[in-house]
């Protein structure tokens, strides 16, 4: 079984951010060349693994290790590319950048699982390795690595995967998400057999009701006010953009604040109430599907909060991965329920003997 340990990072000086930033913003660098040059070829008909001259170029920023493993420069077993991906239809999609140089990178690195070590304990820290060229610029030794100061403790145990080392800018902290192999004794799983329902709505973003009686709802007014505010930022700079500019650096700068910030709040209620429910004993957690149902019976206040929850106005497959992701961590089902079919649901439970 497949977890993930995910914790923040936590820099203790000037000189360790800025070492982390060039870390992070070489690799991504180095993923966008090898991915432009690779979508070139793959466009003339040529072998897009004939990619191995940026080595030179980024091995005294990213140390030897992490360049040579970087999930753009590896072929993995079989051929096929790590960072192909498929859509819902099936289809291969090819890779996006992270971000540009102008507008600014999407800082993010991946370290090799057996590249980097973290010491749990008072003073949890997280040591990866860096090139020659930063060692030299600020003082580290032949064979040392970059520490760092981790925030959080680890959820599971067994063997680590590869490291990935984030950066939100919106934020300004660093996240690390570690990939563990954990055997099925130790997966963790609910101590109940209880059931829970989710809804959707405009004033309380999302309400939570369990057959064991306890409720749960967060209200979404602050987020949505920041989230309705930058709608409106960006709305005044297209108001200003001349005659046939159809949008401008400033205007995609804050539709990736927008939904960064968006993202962010999500992650953090879905954790936040996965956490609760699985404390109550939860075993599965009904959602109702929202297809179909925005539109003319919302009004325009519910729909813009339905879509700042979802991620978009129709289908809510953003907030279903993410659940699905937080809800696998605890061991927890996920059903997916058409709304007129909720009741239901809570009827049968109703019906049911007690156990």
């Amino acid at each position: 079984m497949r977890r993930t340990n995910s914790f923040e990072v936590v820099p203790q000086s000037e000189q360790a951010d800025i070492v982390l930033r060039r870390l992070l913003d070489a690799s991504a660098s180095l993923w966008n060349q090898l991915t432009y040059d690779r979508r070139q070829r793959f466009f003339a008909g040529e072998s897009v693994w004939d990619c191995d001259s940026y080595y030179d170029e980024y091995v005294d920023v990213l140390g030897s290790a992490t360049t040579q493993r970087s999930p753009a420069s590896t072929t993995p077993p079989g051929g096929r590319s790590s960072r192909q991906s498929r859509s819902p239809t099936g289809r291969s999609v090819r890779p996006a950048y992270w971000g540009n140089q102008a507008d600014g990178r999407d800082l993010r690195t991946y370290i090799r699982n057996d590249a980097y070590t973290i010491n749990w304990g008072e003073r949890s820290r997280l040591e990866v390795p860096i090139g020659s060229q930063l060692k030299d610029e600020y003082g580290f030794g032949q064979f040392e690595r970059h520490r760092v100061a981790v925030r959080g403790e680890p959820h599971w145990q067994g063997k680590q995967g590869r490291l990935h080392l984030t950066y939100d800018d919106v934020d300004e902290t660093y996240c690390a998400h570690q990939p563990v192999t954990v055997t099925e004794a130790e997966e963790a799983t609910p101590t109940g057999a209880d059931v829970a329902a989710l809804d959707i709505g405009a004033n309380i973003l999302v309400a939570c009701t369990t057959t064991a009686g306890d409720q749960y709802w967060y209200s979404g007014q602050e987020p949505f006010r920041q989230f309705q505010e930058t709608t409106e930022r960006i709305a005044d700079a297209k108001a200003k953009l001349p005659d046939g500019q159809q949008t401008s650096k400033r205007i995609q700068r804050l539709y990736r604040k927008r939904s960064r910030r968006r993202d962010h709040a999500v992650n953090a209620l879905l954790r936040d109430l996965v956490e609760r429910l699985h404390d109550d004993g939860v075993e599965t957690i009904y959602h109702g599907d929202l297809t179909g149902v925005l539109g003319e019976y919302w009004s325009v206040e519910a729909n813009l909060k339905a879509a700042y929850l979802l991620g978009t106005s129709t289908v809510p497959q953003p907030t279903r991965d993410r659940l699905r992701g937080v809800r696998h961590r605890r061991g927890i089902n996920l059903r997916g329920v058409d709304l007129p079919d909720m009741s239901g649901v809570w009827r049968a439970r109703a019906d049911a003997p007690a156990s």
